[in-house]
C-alpha cells in the first residue's frame, strides 16, 4: 500500500505546475476553455468578491490558492471532466514574460542577467541592446527586399483575369 502511495506522489510532482496569481488572488485574464463536453470559464474578480463556483471548480481553485474569482461551468455535469477542464484551463494561462516578449521589451530577470554579464566581463546591457537594435534593422531591410520581390513578380506576371460575358437574355415567344 505504501509503494502505490509514494508511485502516486511521485506522478503527482512530475505534473506540478505554476497558476498566476495577481494581488487580489485572481486570475490575471478571462478565459474559456473546452474539454470534452465541459466548458469552463474562468473570470477574474475584484477584492473581496469570494470564491463564485462550484462543484469540482470550487476544489480546484482552492487548492491552487485563488480567494476572488468568478466563474461558470457550462456542457456537463461530470465533476471529473471538470475539475480536469479547470486543470486544463489554469495551465493554459501565458505568465508575464511571454507577454514582455512580445512586447519586445525586456523583463527584469534577463536585464539582471545582462548586468550579471557585464559583471564579469563577458557583455552588457548596451551591447546587447545594440544587437537587438541591428537585429531589427536587418529585419526591416530583408522584409522590404521581399516585398520589393513580390511586387516585381506581380507586374512581371501580371495576366488579367478572363472577363465572363453576360448570358444572352431569353424572350418570350408571344402565342396569338
Amino acid at each position: 500500500m505504501a509503494s502505490a502511495v509514494q508511485k502516486a506522489s511521485h506522478e503527482a510532482y512530475k505534473n506540478l505546475f505554476e497558476v498566476p496569481l495577481t494581488k487580489n488572488d485572481t486570475v490575471p485574464y478571462p478565459i474559456a476553455l473546452k474539454y470534452k463536453a465541459c466548458v469552463v470559464k474562468l473570470l477574474p474578480a475584484s477584492e473581496g468578491t469570494g470564491l463564485k463556483a462550484g462543484s469540482s471548480i470550487r476544489s480546484v481553485l482552492e487548492l491552487a490558492g485563488y480567494s476572488n474569482i468568478l466563474s461558470k461551468m457550462v456542457g456537463s455535469n461530470n465533476k471529473l471532466n471538470n475539475a480536469l477542464a479547470t486543470i486544463r484551463a489554469l495551465s493554459a494561462y501565458k505568465h508575464a514574460d511571454y507577454f514582455s516578449s512580445l512586447k519586445g521589451g525586456k523583463s527584469e530577470e534577463t536585464l539582471a542577467v545582462n548586468e550579471k554579464k557585464n559583471s564579469e566581463g563577458e557583455t552588457s546591457v548596451e551591447a546587447v541592446k545594440a544587437e537587438s537594435a541591428s537585429k531589427k534593422a536587418s529585419t526591416k531591410k530583408s522584409t522590404k527586399v521581399a516585398k520589393e520581390e513580390l511586387s516585381s513578380e506581380e507586374n512581371s506576371s501580371e495576366k488579367k483575369a478572363p472577363v465572363k460575358k453576360a448570358a444572352p437574355k431569353k424572350t418570350a415567344k408571344k402565342e396569338d
